[in-house]
């Protein structure tokens, strides 16, 4: 399971528990306001991906620099929408590691069994 899904998953259960007790009488509409806004900066914070082009320089005799550069796809690199306004700050290592804001909304159940240590911020 990826951190998104892991996210999905627990905010679904906090929303099924919450109704529940509401239900019953109970007054969960604080609850309710926070997962309503977690699932909104989930919303926010997607990864984007694209391949990482390298530059080649190769020796060409028949051209008049005697070089012609080309261009090469490599692996992908991912970073946060919302993290990263220069891809700079929010470059992760890859869609199922998210960025840090999500990280740490992770933590609140970091004692769940699908939890990944990985994901510690």
């Amino acid at each position: 399971m990826d951190l998104t899904g892991f996210l999905t998953a627990r905010l679904d259960e906090d929303e099924a528990d919450a109704r529940e007790v509401d239900a019953f009488g109970g007054v969960p509409a604080r609850v309710l306001r926070e997962v309503d806004a977690k699932r909104k900066i989930l919303a926010e914070h997607k990864i984007s991906s694209e391949p990482e082009t390298v530059h080649i320089l190769h020796h060409d005799k028949k051209s008049n620099t005697g070089w012609e550069e080309t261009k090469e796809t490599g692996r992908l690199t991912y970073w946060c929408q919302a993290c990263d306004h220069d891809r700079d700050y929010g470059h992760i290592g890859g869609p199922e590691e998210g960025c840090l804001t999500l990280r740490l909304l992770a933590a609140v159940w970091s004692d769940h069994p699908d939890y990944d240590p990985a994901w510690k911020a």
